[in-house]
């Protein structure tokens, strides 16, 4: 309970009360006479900023997992993959030897009775180009294995050294040849978009510009208005 007016002061180490508040008790001499700590002097920097950032919490080989899981290599739209593999589908379509590969086996004007026991999957260049005319390529590496098992189906079933082997043969060397001239020419675009800003730096997606949409009023009182942003507005019957 506080201490009634006109009371001795209390002992020390008790705690006085004036007012219903807690009174702090007069310095001492000996804690007036000892020096104040330094005040440190305001920097002239910024003003430091509270980090809410969990990289602290990753080890550097967590760190560098996580970064390289986003580079996925070459990664392109649709319409792009179409065009960049049926510039190498043609180049083989068009070789000298690719009226060979350009069609379906067909065993029975062929008389091979036994192909379809060997080649289980058959392919072929023709099939290839009415894949990627249909947009069923997500990859280049679907499209290039695609290409590779038309030629690898070629020197499996034709023994070594015939006619079509080698022709296979040569035909698998001139794709990769293409194939790799291609994924040169890609690569260098993606770091020059990733140099210039236009793609992240890290996975190599393209950069998104965010536009918000733009609503217009067609009420009798403003017809065609704009309605401002981050405003109330309200939707009834044809408006």
């Amino acid at each position: 309970a506080p201490p009634r007016p006109g009371t001795a002061p209390p002992p020390p180490g008790s705690v006085a009360y004036a007012n219903g508040q807690v009174v702090a008790p007069p310095p001492t001499a000996a804690a007036a006479a000892a020096p104040k700590p330094p005040v440190p002097a305001a920097s002239k920097g910024p003003k430091p900023q509270e980090d809410h950032t969990l990289i602290n919490c990753f080890t550097i080989a967590q760190i560098e997992t996580h970064i390289a899981s986003l580079n996925r290599g070459l990664q392109l739209p649709p319409a792009k993959l179409k065009v960049k593999c049926l510039e190498v589908l043609k180049v083989l379509q068009g070789h000298q030897h690719g009226w060979v590969f350009n069609s379906p086996v067909d065993p029975v004007e062929l008389g091979l009775p036994d192909y379809f026991q060997v080649i289980k999957r058959p392919m072929d260049l023709g099939t290839i180009r009415k894949r990627l005319e249909n947009g069923c390529y997500r990859s280049l590496e679907e499209f290039e294995a695609d290409v590779h098992l038309t030629f690898d189906n070629a020197m499996l079933y034709n023994p070594e050294g015939s006619v079509v082997y080698n022709m296979a043969d040569e035909m698998k060397s001139k794709f990769g040849g293409d194939y790799d001239a291609m994924i040169r020419r890609l690569n260098a675009e993606e770091d020059e978009k990733r140099k210039n800003g236009d793609a992240c730096a890290l996975c190599g997606g393209e950069k998104l510009l965010f536009e918000p949409p733009v609503f217009y009023c067609n009420g009798p009182s403003c017809p065609s208005k704009r309605i401002r942003r981050n405003s109330y507005y309200y939707v009834g019957g044809n408006n």
